[in-house]
């Protein structure tokens, strides 16, 4: 008996991770479409913070649900007319070799360390966006 309960345990708490990964998708793609911020603001935190993934992991996630939700959200914006193609591609050269470059970089710093720059990065941010008039 003790067995069935540790199992039915076991699938609860598997059901509350994916429900909890659903939800940080859902707020991620909403403040992504919303605020126009990229997902992985939202999703890294997420799963560090609130499921205890690691960090790498985290951001390689986010990296990848980026690329059909960031799709979706341009469209949306591009057929009201709110984007600029020239400007997206010459952002679009320059983030193909930034994000190669950041990768390997963040490859050579442990997952304590690149939490911290993650976060500090993240507040200082908030703070410009914040304070800036």
């Amino acid at each position: 008996m003790v067995r069935s309960e540790e199992a039915r345990h076991q699938q609860i708490l598997k059901g509350y991770i994916l429900i909890s990964f659903l939800l940080i998708g859902l707020c991620a793609g909403l403040l992504s479409g919303f605020l126009g911020i990229g997902g992985g603001s939202i999703i890294v935190p997420g799963m560090v913070l609130i499921l205890g993934v690691a960090q790498h992991l985290a951001q390689g996630v986010a990296l990848l649900v980026f690329i059909p939700t960031a799709s979706l959200g341009a469209y949306a914006y591009y057929r009201r007319g709110n984007v600029d193609l020239k400007v997206a591609l010459w952002l679009f050269i320059g983030g193909l070799a930034g994000v190669i470059w950041g990768a390997w970089l963040a490859h050579l710093i442990p997952g304590l360390e690149l939490r911290k720059i993650f976060g500090l990065f993240a507040v200082i941010l908030g703070a410009r966006m914040g304070l800036n008039k």
